[in-house]
């Protein structure tokens, strides 16, 4: 989801469902990125260890976005443009990951682009549904 922009940053929020049948634990940074057809991608990137997060059948776990948008964009830096992110969940299959739309506050698919190396995460927090 797209809720916010700035001039430089701008902040996006990736969001995880428990629709499994019991409880589980999410531990980590979730696998994520952003791809360019066959080309480029913006990988997502989070900082140390964060605690694990115990999700109840039907509890959400999201994850603060920062990225660079193209119109801040420095000489050199390469962008990706996508309506859709691929997601896979700590520990996870990379070779399976889950097709996420990107969606704005009023959950209308939009084109996410973003520039440079990284998108940093947050750690992960439960939100409300």
């Amino acid at each position: 989801m797209l809720p916010t922009r700035s001039s430089s940053r701008r902040n996006a929020r990736l969001t995880a469902l428990n629709n499994g049948p019991q409880s589980c634990v999410f531990a980590g940074y979730p696998g994520f990125y952003i791809h360019n057809g066959k080309a480029y991608d913006i990988q997502g990137e989070g900082k140390g260890r964060p605690k694990p997060v115990t999700l109840h059948k039907g509890a959400r776990v999201s994850f603060d976005l920062r990225y660079t948008p193209d119109s801040a964009k420095h000489e050199g830096d390469l962008c990706v443009t996508g309506t859709e992110a691929l997601a896979w969940a700590p520990h996870g299959d990379h070779n399976s990951p889950a097709r996420v739309p990107v969606t704005d506050t009023h959950g209308r698919v939009t084109p996410i682009t973003a520039c440079g190396e990284a998108i940093s995460m947050s750690p992960p927090h439960h939100t409300q549904g």
